[in-house]
């Protein structure tokens, strides 16, 4: 018999998302999250917590250089950052190909995560664990913040989906925005994943008003998960002083060519497409 993993969409309860599970690798219930890891033939291994699709061998490209790059190419020089989440390793080893970066501290909540990424996920997080410039803290991520004296450039949310419950709602309350908008070096950034617009608004409307609160201004790009149900995702950036950078800008596509990094979604001219926001998009962002 055939057994699939399904994820329902959490507001209405409308629709479910079933992926085949060729063979189940890992099924665990843990003091922060449920997790399932198992193999498909289309995407690959496939990592659900709670229920929800977080990454996928196949396609987790598209979400980690879109959240990481952005932002880096944007800024145009960062030398340190902070992920919050991130425990799959993929938006790490992303980060760490950008040769300005000389440190990155990562708060993650669940160290079996971590755990679980390096032995199960190397496709993904590579050897991004190892690499000297990381310090990994295993922490509550919005209390973390609250309490350091430390200052980044960047800052990446790389959280579950936003909910009323569960270990990542603090990550989107403004108390959070704020304190990490007090962290930040001038002309430092922000981005955080902000859900599927189409079936989730509410896990857009309301964290991006607390950030722009937070940062005086903020705005959203999109990329296009295909193993995420809904389909595309909003990410929202915000920056020190409401200072954000353009997608105009005429100095990207120099510092990317000269970066030479090898992606297989971002480019400058998709960097620039992200930002043109259809009427749906723009309406929720009041």
């Amino acid at each position: 018999m055939t057994a699939w993993a399904v994820e329902q969409e959490s507001r209405s309860g409308a629709y479910r998302f079933s992926m085949r599970m060729t063979r189940v690798l890992h099924h665990s219930v843990g003091e922060h999250q449920e997790m399932l890891l198992f193999e498909n033939e289309l995407f690959g291994r496939v990592l659900m917590l709670d229920g929800v699709v977080q990454t996928t061998e196949r396609d987790e490209f598209f979400y980690h250089e879109m959240l990481v790059h952005v932002p880096c190419f944007a800024h145009g020089r960062v030398e340190r950052a902070l992920i919050i989440g991130g425990g799959d390793g993929g938006a790490l080893e992303e980060l760490l190909k950008h040769e300005s970066l000389r440190q990155v501290t990562m708060v993650e909540i669940d160290q079996g995560v971590v755990d679980f990424s390096k032995e199960h996920l190397r496709s993904i997080c590579g050897a991004a664990f190892e690499d000297p410039r990381l310090e990994l803290v295993i922490a509550d991520g919005a209390a973390w913040v609250a309490e350091t004296e430390q200052r980044f450039d960047l800052i990446i949310v790389d959280s579950t989906d936003p909910s009323e419950s569960g270990p990542s709602a603090v990550l989107f309350t403004e108390a959070f925005y704020r304190n990490c908008a007090g962290i930040l070096d001038e002309g430092g950034l922000l981005v955080s994943q902000n859900s599927l617009p189409f079936s989730e608004p509410q896990a857009l409307v309301g964290p991006f008003a607390r950030i722009r609160a937070a940062f005086g201004a903020a705005t959203c790009y999109r990329v296009p998960v295909p193993s995420y149900i809904g389909g595309e995702m909003t990410l929202v950036l915000a920056a020190k002083d409401g200072a954000l950078p353009s997608p105009a800008d005429e100095g990207l596509e120099a510092r990317v060519a000269a970066a030479g990094i090898e992606c297989l979604y971002y480019t400058p001219a998709v960097h620039r497409g992200a930002f043109a926001l259809p009427p749906y998009v723009t309406r929720l962002l009041g």
